[in-house]
């Protein structure tokens, strides 16, 4: 699947995550390879964050561990309760849409970065 389709399914919400963890890995290359001026207009349309940490948040979203703490969180679980499956669950997808909130509201965003890498 193309960087575009797969930055088009997280707009629409489709959150995989093999395809939310293959955009974290594009995001974080083509970071490496912008220059600062470019990383910065990218921040500008991206609510402040660089391609790159967007790619940690989507990595920490994904994480068991930061799931579970998260489920926590929300269900007012003691830490030493282990969450449902339905508990973790939402808790993923409440993560996911966090860290990819910047991608998913920002039309501009989302084409400059496919632009961006078929250029660099």
């Amino acid at each position: 699947m193309s960087f575009e389709q797969q930055l088009n399914l997280i707009a629409y919400g489709q959150l995989h995550a093999e395809g939310v963890e293959a955009v974290a890995a594009r995001l974080e290359e083509l970071d490496s390879r912008l220059p600062e001026p470019v990383r910065q207009e990218l921040a500008a349309l991206l609510d402040g964050h660089r391609p790159a940490d967007i790619a940690l948040r989507i990595r920490a979203a994904l994480s068991p561990g930061h799931q579970r703490q998260e489920a926590r969180r929300i269900n007012e679980l003691p830490a030493e309760t282990t969450p449902s499956a339905v508990q973790l669950a939402e808790a993923a997808e409440y993560l996911l849409l966090d860290a990819t909130s910047p991608l998913a509201s920002s039309p501009a965003a989302r084409t400059r970065l496919v632009d961006l890498e078929r250029a660099y």
